[in-house]
């Protein structure tokens, strides 16, 4: 009790001591609490701020109640939010109100001038600080100061604690503004004047704390260092932020202190700030500070680097990877070894994603790790390749591989000459982006193992003429083949072996891929392409999935192997699967097509649950087919479209022989008009049916071939009588088109009026070829005879066309080699009841012609036919034909053209002759109806 009283008792001496000592500042004056406001001035925004805390940790042990600066912060904030002004705008006592402060500090830096040379060279900081009345805005107190620093060493004190452990040259500058900007603070703060409080004893002081805070980020392992110099025989410690709290600092010598965290795995922070204590526990009293810099802890180390690959470049080795996207990635570390120096050895470190290595040689194997550092200097697990350093090809190969041997896209292409044979025990790596290019007859025989994977960017090539590629007695995983593409050549064999090809293309072999006895193949996401045969499974095992077949002759046969095919595609294939034994298939997808070429596709025991996009089965699909096949046969003949008709009727005659028979004699008439005139002259003489005589009538004109689709509704009595009419009908509407072309609205009406009404008055026969019921309509193909002269007498005497006859005469010529066309267009102008003429070819020239027909002619057409004939990439049996009709017509009262027309087509056929007439007849019913109608447009005018 007594030592209280005598302690208080000095208190208040020396506490009047202080009063009488500093006569100009009355206590009773001063502000109470204080806010040290955003420091203004000359500087860069970081120094600004280490300035203001700086001076602020230095008033910290002044007897005023001081606000925290982030509470500053905040309220300043919001006042400039709400208002819309800057806090400068403000007048002293709306800041003293806001902040809830009677005295306000402004901070005003004058220049900080920095000349470095080196770690540092000198340094001048100046500011000025003032104490103003919140209430009246009167200046209570102000000091202007300034420090200077030239050139020299780093001073030892208080940096000697702990600088063996910073090694950052920045830490090592900054340390000299640090230490400045404490003696401009601590200078200017000790003479600020501040009140008398009786009851408070003076806290510790702490003239500075220095840190290796600008080491930050720390990863697993760093040491986070504070060194504090101040009253001497105290307890200091420091905690970081809310993660870590009374970290002890040790006093190693009279008023240093200095402490330390050692980061371990799992200290994740993001901008901690350090916070230093004093402590005097005998008079409880205690002092803090703030380090000015916020750190960052990171122990999290980056990804392991991907994609990571080399390539032989211009200068050396090329190697490239993928660049990480995270935030605080620095840097990528290459390290470097070799046969001859096993140890990796660190080669570069760069912020890009590429390096290339000149300092190679070739034949020399070279090994790499790649590692990611982040800016905590965290290093990734490494990722790791190796390289065999060759010559740039192309690179001779033949006989037998004595040891197992990568083939490299540098040294590409290899040429293989002869037989090639990799054989027991030996394996042949292919790398990606190789290319394998075959002599004619050459031939790769492996009996060890090969592997060859490619890349969606790099694919392996094997190409050339008449190779092979044999896998024989290889056993388990002797052949892996990946991003592989085989052009032309014999095919691939595999015996006795087990082999998988993933995202491969097959393109223009004879036979693509081939099982024989004892094989095992996987195929997978993989394309066969205008082959003759794309898969041909003879025995063994096959499992084939997610794969294309695209123009081949026959896209997969299978024989005597167990097949597992599902979810493949088939697309314009000539035959899509033909299995010899009982195949079931899950799904297919195939491009849109007639139901019945769909099933032409599938020969032998084949059952498909789901074929897409008909979304049915295969045998849901045949019972549909049929109609839908006759529907094609009515539309292509009443069009006049014969060729695509013959082609039709060929696959009625496969699929459907029974309905086939009903329509044979009609077969005979189309392959005739087709062109295929001995053949199809024979099968009408051999098949008889009640309309063969109507067919073989020589007034051709009269026969039209018309399709009928009627609404079937309720039974469906007496449709078929509707459906004659309807057909009698269309077949006079169709020859009126032919014989007076285009009408304007009067003379329309009135051929509906008086020709169509009555068309049973022009039909002599009628017949149906092909009826069925589709869902709710009846449809029908139907024969009909007419009697042409009688029609146009009709439309003559109504004034619809002028004379008995045609006025226009015509002269007509062929001036190629060949004449398919000529007979047919003669035809069928001398039906519309023109008078032709027919001229001998001499050049494609109007000139040749024009004084000959003139004398008996109006109008010259001139008819050229031109083919182009090549081999078939679908099948050696097969020729491509292109053909290219064009037909140009010459007034000859004017001797000007007045219209021309060209069409093209292409057909495969195995007859050239009979190829290139179906070709151009194909190319005439197209223009057919648009000359025929230019013809009757010219005869109205004359």
């Amino acid at each position: 009790m007594f030592s209280q009283q005598i302690k208080h008792l000095i208190s208040a001496v020396f506490a009047a001591l202080f009063i009488l000592a500093v006569p100009a500042f009355s206590y009773a004056k001063l502000p109470s609490a204080i806010a040290v406001l955003p420091v203004s001035g000359d500087g860069q925004p970081e120094d600004l701020k280490e300035l203001r805390v700086t001076f602020f940790n230095h008033i910290g042990s002044k007897n005023y109640a001081d606000t925290e600066l982030s509470a500053i912060d905040s309220k300043i904030f919001l006042m400039e939010e709400k208002s819309g002004k800057q806090w400068q705008d403000f007048t002293t006592k709306e800041l003293g109100d806001a902040l809830g402060v009677d005295g306000l500090v402004y901070v005003n830096v004058l220049g900080v001038d920095k000349i470095y040379a080196g770690i540092y060279g000198s340094l001048t900081v100046s500011m000025a600080v003032k104490l103003v009345d919140a209430e009246t805005g009167a200046i209570i107190w102000e000091k202007e100061d300034r420090v200077v620093k030239q050139s020299g060493s780093i001073p030892l004190s208080p940096w000697s604690a702990i600088s063996t452990a910073v090694s950052s040259a920045l830490v090592l500058r900054d340390s000299v503004k640090i230490g400045l900007f404490d003696e401009l603070c601590r200078g200017i703060a000790k003479q600020m004047p501040e009140p008398v409080d009786l009851l408070r004893l003076r806290p510790p002081t702490i003239f500075s704390v220095v840190t290796n805070a600008l080491d930050s980020p720390f990863k697993t392992g760093s040491e986070i260092l504070v060194s504090l110099k101040g009253d001497e025989g105290l307890d200091a410690y420091f905690d970081i932020g809310t993660m870590r709290k009374g970290i002890e600092m040790q006093e190693t010598a009279p008023g240093q202190y200095l402490g330390k965290y050692v980061v371990v795995s799992g200290d994740n922070w993001e901008n901690q700030t350090i916070t230093v204590s004093l402590n005097n526990k005998l008079k409880r009293t205690s002092a803090k500070t703030q380090v000015p810099y916020q750190i960052i802890v990171d122990t999290v180390p980056p990804a392991q680097p991907t994609d990571f690959a080399s390539s032989i470049a211009g200068k050396g080795l090329r190697l490239t990877w993928t660049m990480l996207n995270e935030p605080d990635m620095k840097d990528y570390i290459i390290q470097k070894a070799t046969i001859a120096q096993p140890e990796y050895a660190e080669l570069a470190h760069t912020p890009l994603n590429e390096y290339t290595d000149e300092n190679i040689e070739y034949g020399q194997k070279v090994f790499y790790r790649l590692l990611a550092k982040d800016t905590a200097g965290n290093l990734s697990r490494y990722s790791e390749i190796s390289r065999m350093v060759v010559k740039p090809g192309p690179t001779e190969v033949s006989g037998e591989l004595k040891e197992s041997t990568t083939f490299y896209a540098l040294a590409s292409p290899y040429i293989i000459k002869g037989a090639l044979k990799v054989p027991k025990g030996i394996r042949l790596d292919i790398e990606e982006g190789t290319v394998l290019k075959f002599e004619d007859g050459a031939s790769l025989l492996v009996e060890g193992s090969v592997k060859a994977i490619g890349s969606e960017k790099q694919n392996i090539v094997f190409r050339g003429k008449n190779y092979t590629v044999s896998l024989a007695d290889t056993g388990d995983n002797g052949g892996i083949f990946e991003h592989v593409f085989f052009h032309e050549g014999t095919g691939l064999t595999a015996a006795n072996s087990s082999v998988s090809f993933t995202n491969c293309r097959i393109e223009g072999l004879e036979k693509g891929i081939s099982l024989l006895h004892g094989a095992t193949v996987k195929i997978f996401k993989s394309r066969f392409t205008a082959n003759k045969t794309g898969l041909a499974a003879g025995a063994g095992s096959l499992a084939c999935s997610e794969s294309e077949f695209s123009g081949n002759e026959t896209a997969i046969s299978v024989a005597d192997a167990d097949a597992d095919i599902k979810d493949v595609i088939f697309r314009d294939n000539s035959m899509n699967l033909a299995a010899r034994k009982p195949l079931n298939i899950k799904s297919v997808l195939m491009n849109d097509r007639p139901s019945f070429e769909v099933i032409r596709s599938f020969q032998g025991d084949v059952t498909i649950d789901n074929i897409r996009p008909f979304g049915k089965s295969l045998t849901a699909l045949k019972n549909d087919s049929s109609n839908d096949l006759s529907s094609q046969v009515a539309e292509t003949l009443s069009a006049g479209r014969f060729t695509e008709t013959d082609r039709l009727l060929d696959t009625m005659k496969e699929l459907f022989p029974e309905r086939y028979e009903t329509v044979k004699p009609l077969h005979g008439y189309v392959m005739r008009k087709a062109g295929k005139d001995q053949e199809g002259a024979a099968m009408m003489a051999a098949a008889k049916a009640p309309y063969s005589k109507v067919l073989e009538s020589p007034n051709q004109s009269g026969i039209r071939f018309v399709r009928v689709r009627i609404p079937a509704l309720g039974s469906g009595e007496g449709i078929g009588k509707l459906a004659v009419s309807k057909a009698s009908r269309q077949a006079v509407k169709s020859f009126t088109d032919e014989a007076a072309g285009s009408l304007d609205r009067e003379k329309n009406f009135t051929v509906n009026e008086k020709i169509y009404s009555v068309s049973d008055k022009y039909v002599d026969n009628s017949f149906p070829l092909l009826t069925s019921f589709s869902g709710n309509f009846f449809d029908g193909l139907y024969l009909v005879q007419i009697r042409p002269e009688t029609v146009v007498n009709d439309l003559t005497e109504l004034g619809i066309i002028g004379g008995k006859g045609r006025n226009l005469r015509i002269a007509v010529v062929s001036c190629s080699a060949d004449n398919n066309i000529l007979p047919t267009l003669v035809n069928n102008l001398a039906g519309m009841k023109f008078t032709v003429t027919e001229l001998s070819a001499r050049s494609c020239s109007v000139g040749d012609y024009r004084d000959e027909a003139k004398r008996s002619s109006d109008l010259l057409l001139i008819v050229k036919e031109q083919f182009g004939i090549s081999e078939s990439r679908v099948s050696k049996n097969l020729k491509m034909i292109s053909a290219d009709l064009t037909v140009n017509m010459y007034d000859l009262r004017t001797g000007g053209q007045i219209y021309d027309t060209s069409k093209g087509s292409v057909v495969y056929h195995m007859n050239q002759s009979m190829g290139k007439k179906s070709a151009i007849l194909s190319c005439y019913e197209q223009v057919r109806d648009n000359l025929m109608n230019k013809v009757i447009e010219t005869d109205r005018k004359k």
